[in-house]
């Protein structure tokens, strides 16, 4: 999988795909997780939540993420694990067809 760091989200190009390692903080990686059922609820559910963050949304989907100090993140690359994680989301939805079981639910 790729290695996404700011350069990588200025210069764009990179395909977006889980296991994809992003760059949030100086030497702070951590790995786009599958969209499980159970992520995608927790996601939805932190996005009801007043002064939600992108950097919040992508501590979620992120695995494998060190700690470090809110201020210390870079805010385009947070930006872009939640874009990216959507972004996957939305390719299944596009394939699924009218009478998918999960269309239904």
């Amino acid at each position: 999988m790729a290695k996404i760091d700011y350069n990588a989200v200025l210069e764009g190009g990179y395909e977006v795909r889980v296991g994809n390692e992003y760059e949030l903080a100086e030497g702070k990686l951590g790995i786009l997780r599958v969209p499980t059922q159970a992520l995608q609820e927790n996601v939805f559910k932190l996005a009801k939540e007043e002064g939600i963050t992108d950097l919040k949304v992508a501590r979620a989907v992120l695995s494998g993420l060190p700690d470090f100090k809110d201020e210390d993140h870079v805010p385009a690359m947070a930006s872009a694990v939640v874009q990216d994680f959507f972004t996957l989301l939305t390719r299944i939805a596009k394939r699924l067809t009218p009478d998918s079981e999960a269309l239904s639910q």
